[in-house]
């Protein structure tokens, strides 16, 4: 959205015409005449959605981490269905109310999606932390560097 408002913002100032081909050039005036008569808002649409999405994926990497993490793959089954409910909500919604109603219910979605990881963080915290088995400890042994070892360890061609 934002390269085609420069676009726009030349085309208005008289440099794009210099580089669009005369025979294409009346396909694209059309184009640019038609985005400054479309009211602001529904430019902003697509970067709302935007927005809206990504709350809705990092919910749905927030979903699939907690199915690795607490070894349930009921999350993994939710991330899916919530993915697919997601979708099929705004692709049928396009076609039956629009594009200003479809954009609300998205909002929608993105403020469960930002619930689900708020509610999933509380979780976390609320949660037991399970004992750790002790780890083994790492030490190696010194090794002695000599010039005789430090020669076979170079590289030759």
């Amino acid at each position: 959205m934002l390269f085609f408002l420069i676009q726009a913002l030349l085309y208005r100032a008289g440099q794009l015409p210099s580089i669009i081909p005369p025979e294409q050039l009346q396909l694209v005036e059309a184009q640019f005449e038609a985005y400054w008569e479309t009211p602001l808002f529904l430019n902003l649409l697509g970067a709302a959605e935007r927005v809206f999405a990504l709350a809705l994926h990092v919910s749905l990497s927030v979903m699939v981490m907690r199915a690795f993490t607490h070894d349930n793959r009921r999350w993994l089954m939710a991330a899916i269905a919530w993915h697919t409910l997601g979708n099929a909500v705004a692709v049928v919604a396009i076609t039956q109310v629009g594009a200003l109603a479809t954009e609300a219910i998205i909002a929608i979605s993105a403020a469960i999606s930002l619930a689900i990881i708020f509610r999933l963080k509380e979780e976390e915290s609320l949660q037991e932390e399970k004992p750790t088995s002790p780890r083994a400890e790492f030490a190696p042994a010194p090794v002695k560097v000599t010039a005789e070892k430090l020669e076979d360890s170079q590289y030759s061609s």
